[in-house]
């Protein structure tokens, strides 16, 4: 138990009650599952995907690749959700997934082991490409029931879903994605043009970063101004705030999909929004720093131990030690020195970090370690020490290891802009060596995008750039957007990052923690021949989990531009795809469930098929018979009959209900030979070919 109450934070003083896998658990109005979990003191909440290594809290939003949890049961079950974005309710009941019979002790951790054995083929990169394949009787009697039964993470419900989703379809002048400082000062100053503006933030709380901030007297001018812009926003007859929407795609005309979350009769609502122009703030996300057992509960990014204390009142341990190779991370260690709470050491990878971060550890009596670097994170479930060592000046080995104590690690590797929007126009990022990371090159038709989304880290510059873009978008549209009241304190966006992509350590070294994706998978791929980012996605399953690489696409990036010998530029990254984040089916099915209006074709052959005992399956508008089961026959039992049967006598099927296409003409069959494959024009008539 490390994490507790310390503070109020932003919330208010209303208790909820939750349970997490039926153990009764208080929270505060305003917690987030993830946030009430380390207030109860639980470090570990779930398992990986491939080692069934244990998982905590490793983030506040929506990069969480750790807490994944079930939330509810029965047809309300939402498995696979992340903890960091589900608010706690009255009643919630939450369960811990992908492990057996507990969190804390399940059994198929067995694979980890396996996999220290056997580093270099079992569940290694690509591995169900190259093992299980002998000897190959094996294959359906016991490796495919196997893996089929240990695959995934959470169960899906198996009962139908209670719940009324709805969508929506809206249209606005001028959209914003994100709702931090630099969207709020767009959005506000665009209202003030009378267009129409339209809001989104994936939190229930707005205000981005700006929520990460110590909630104390120093900062009370920098909470009104947020509340105030908030509030400014709501009372705007023609602005829409939409939040807990995750908008998670960008298509053509400007149209933008999101899937909101509400309170009420509808769970959720799917909004298409077709904007005009488009003003994409979505900030920033810390990355994690990559070294050996960098997975363990109680790692987590310096950014979400800072929230979690300052706006939901948690800390996340009880002695706390901070990794970083750049300045944003030290605020992290200063806030926790000043809550009271011990800060062990701050071990920065650099030589030379600025003098005022000297004297603010110093001040406070945090031991600081420079050029050095956290090589092991240490504990049998969770984080109970660190490895440190002293870094050469190349960057390939360490010396003088030694440890020290402390129960939760807060670390940062830099912070990588949220450019997938602006890449759904059309435009590749290009790398921005400066602050280590893809930024948004040239912007697409309509699109601004503007603060930290764009590299902007400084908040009154990046509140600057936003209102000039909703002035630019404003006066491309004919009207003129308002001057807004900037913050009245400024923070520095400089980070002063030195990149250090990998530490030279042993112990699994995480990429994707998740997919539990390794430093040394992405080496193996490349040692394989797997060199394109596309090819590295697909073969060692990077970056496809619910954080859909956040955290672990420009680490890994990073490691096959070194194992290639060329720049990250040179290596590129990969082509961002919507949705950018999970999304429920009832979202887009709506209302229109069960029967519809649209007419029921039959085949002409429906008859027979009836008499035979067919069970139908609707395809299109046809009923197309799925299989005919024979007096207490399974699906399976009678695909394997039905399959014999075949193979060794005669099937007919009949294909009524594909699509037909009627084509004449005197160049007809010349037109068949060049769109297929097979020779149409040597077809004899009487013929036919399928």
């Amino acid at each position: 138990m490390s994490g507790f109450r310390h503070g109020a934070g932003r919330l208010g003083d209303a208790q909820l009650n939750f349970t997490f896998d039926g153990k009764p658990m208080l929270a505060r109005a305003g917690d987030t599952v993830a946030s009430a979990l380390l207030a109860n003191g639980v470090e570990v909440v779930g398992r990986s995907f491939k080692y069934h290594r244990p998982r905590g809290v490793t983030s506040s939003g929506p990069e969480e690749a750790g807490a994944l949890v079930t939330i509810g049961k029965g047809g309300k079950a939402d498995p696979n959700a992340r903890a960091t974005m589900e608010p706690v309710t009255q009643g919630l009941e939450v369960f811990s997934q992908n492990c057996f019979p507990s969190p804390k002790f399940d059994l198929m951790s067995v694979n980890g082991l396996a996999g220290a054995i056997l580093p270099g083929s079992l569940f290694s990169a690509g591995f169900y490409y190259k093992t299980f394949m002998w000897p190959a009787a094996l294959w359906y009697k016991f490796y495919e029931p196997s893996i089929r039964a240990a695959a995934g993470m959470g169960v899906p419900p198996k009962v139908a879903d209670p719940d009324i989703y709805d969508r929506i379809q809206m249209f606005c002048d001028v959209a914003v994605v994100g709702g931090g400082s630099a969207g709020l000062s767009a959005a506000l100053s665009a209202s003030q043009s009378g267009l129409r503006v339209v809001i989104f933030d994936e939190h229930n709380d707005l205000g981005g970063q700006l929520l990460n901030e110590a909630n104390s007297d120093a900062n009370a001018d920098l909470e009104q101004w947020r509340k105030d812009t908030i509030a400014a926003l709501d009372a705007a007859d023609n602005v829409t705030v939409l939040a807990r929407a995750v908008c998670w795609g960008r298509f053509d005309g400007n149209m933008l999909a999101a899937h909101q979350s509400v309170d009420g009769k509808v769970r959720q609502n799917y909004i298409k929004v077709q904007a005009k122009k488009i003003i994409i703030a979505a900030g920033a996300i810390e990355r994690p720093l990559v070294f050996g057992n960098n997975d363990k509960p109680n790692v987590m990014l310096a950014s979400a131990a800072r929230r979690m204390l300052n706006h939901y009142g948690t800390a996340t341990g009880k002695m706390l030690a901070v990794f970083t190779n750049n300045d944003s991370a030290y605020q992290t260690a200063f806030d926790y020195s000043d809550a009271g709470i011990q800060v062990s050491a701050v071990v920065d990878s650099r030589q030379y970090p600025g003098q005022a971060l000297v004297d603010g550890c110093k001040s406070r009596g945090i031991t600081l370690h420079t050029q050095a670097v956290v090589t092991e994170a240490k504990g049998w479930q969770a984080v109970r020490s660190i490895e440190i060592a002293d870094l050469a000046a190349n960057g390939q080995s360490v010396r003088n290891r030694r440890r020290v104590a402390c129960d939760v690690l807060a670390h940062s590797g830099g912070w990588t802009p949220q450019v997938q929007m602006a890449a759904h126009g059309g435009k590749p990022p290009v790398y921005d060596k400066n602050i280590a990371a893809f930024v948004v090159g040239d912007q697409a038709p309509d699109t601004y995008s503007v603060g930290a989304a764009e590299g902007e880290n400084g908040l009154l510059a990046g509140v600057s750039q936003a209102i000039d873009a909703a002035k630019a978008a404003c006066a491309e549209l004919g009207a003129t957007a308002g001057s807004v009241i900037a913050p009245p304190q400024d923070r520095d966006g400089a980070t002063n990052i030195v990149p250090l992509w990998s530490v030279p350590a042993k112990g699994k070294q995480l990429v994707d923690i998740q997919h539990d994706v390794t430093a040394a998978d992405v080496v193996q791929s490349h040692s394989e021949g797997f060199v394109s980012v596309e090819h590295l996605k697909r073969y060692t399953t990077l970056g496809m989990a619910n954080d859909q690489g956040r955290t672990s696409n420009v680490n890994a990036l990073a490691i096959m531009a070194q194992c290639r010998g060329v720049s990250i530029a040179e290596a590129g990254t990969t082509r961002f795809r919507a949705p950018i984040a999970p999304v429920s089916m009832g979202g887009f099915a709506g209302r229109e469930i069960g029967k519809h209006f649209k007419p029921v074709r039959r085949t002409p052959m429906q008859e027979w098929h009836e008499k035979a005992g067919a069970v139908f399956v609707q395809a299109g508008m046809y009923m197309r018979p799925q299989y005919y089961p024979q007096a207490g026959e399974t699906i399976d039992d009678a695909y394997e009959r039905e399959t014999a049967h075949v193979r060794q006598k005669v099937g007919i099927c009949d294909v009524t209900s594909l699509g037909k296409i009627e084509i004449v003409g005197p160049d007809a069959a010349e037109f068949l030979d060049r769109v297929y494959i097979n020779m149409f024009s040597t077809l004899k008539i009487g013929k036919a070919r399928y």
